[in-house]
Formats: structure tokens, sequence, C-alpha cells
């Protein structure tokens, strides 16, 4: 039996937050969506994600603290970051700590999607080795 896999979206903007359900949702894709930080990081710590979104709007941390905070949680998953304006110093510094994807808003869906499908390809990978 093939496990479904699960994909964590924090995010407090609705409209994102619809648009990242609706799209995940039609590949097949079990999705969580966490509105708020405290549920969202016990979340992280008790449950395995195949990839986590995470909206830097979505709590009062630091971006890059954020990511580093879930790097030491989680340090091998797929992690996509969704910024409200790139800046090339934030970028830079969030990529060194190995994100999957790091983009602003609007989102594109496609490379949303290339990117999930790739990491979860990749997931899948390292669980047959």
């Amino acid at each position: 039996m093939k496990l479904k896999r699960k994909i964590l979206i924090a995010c407090h903007d609705k409209q994102l937050l619809d648009t990242l359900f609706n799209f995940l949702s039609q590949l097949d894709i079990y999705v969580k969506c966490i509105r708020e930080s405290a549920d969202f990081l016990l979340e992280v710590l008790e449950k395995d994600y195949d990839v986590i979104i995470y909206d830097s709007d979505f709590s009062n941390i630091d971006c890059l603290k954020m990511v580093k905070l879930l790097r030491r949680i989680r340090p091998k998953f797929p992690l996509v970051v969704i910024v409200k304006e790139l800046s090339l110093e934030l970028g830079g510094k969030i990529l060194e700590e190995n994100v999957a994807y790091f983009t602003g808003k609007p989102v594109q869906l496609e490379v949303i999607n290339e990117v999930i499908l790739s990491s979860l390809n990749n997931t899948q990978s390292e669980l047959n080795n």
C-alpha cells in the first residue's frame, strides 16, 4: 500500500492558503494548513511531513530565525519559504540553510508544483536507498 504524501502549510494569508490548498489537493496529496504559530511548531515536532511550506508573514519570528529553527528540528525535510518582498541579502542567507525553494508573493503555482514534485521524488529516492 502506497502512503499518501503529506504537506504542511503555515500561512495566515487566506487567499494564498486557499490557492495552495486547492492546487495541492488536486495532486492527491494530504495537505494540512496551520494558522497559529504555536500549533505550527508542535506539528513540526510531532509529525513527519514530506514538504513544509512556510509563509514568512505567518509568525512574529524573524524569517531567517524561523528557517534556522526549522532546520534544527527537521534538518533534511524540503522547506519552501514564501516572503512578501524578495531581497538578495535575505534570499542568500535563507538559501544557505538549504531550503528547497525561496520565493516572493505572488507565488507561481507552476514553479511550486515543480519544486514539490521534485522534493517528493527526492524524498522517495532517499527512502528507497
